[in-house]
């Protein structure tokens, strides 16, 4: 991602998990029910692949505080 790109979404970091996944559901209907331009589709197809990395990233942060926190919290017997 450019530098420029990299600006242009740099909003979206501050988005929760739930956030970036409900705009990333709306951008995927967007783009499957609406008559839209090649410019606009590609706007919108480039911000969703966006949300989708961020997503992953959070979900890998996630998934990397729970080991975490298994490692560090007692297990009961």
């Amino acid at each position: 991602m450019t530098k420029s790109e990299k600006s242009k979404f740099s909003e979206l970091e501050q988005l929760t998990f739930e956030e970036a996944y409900k705009r990333l559901e709306r951008i995927a209907n967007y783009l499957e029910n609406s008559e839209i331009s090649i410019e606009s589709a590609i706007d919108a197809f480039e911000e969703g692949q966006f949300l989708y990395k961020l997503c992953q990233k959070k979900l890998e942060q996630a998934e990397l505080k729970l080991k975490h926190l298994e490692e560090i919290v007692p297990k009961e017997e």
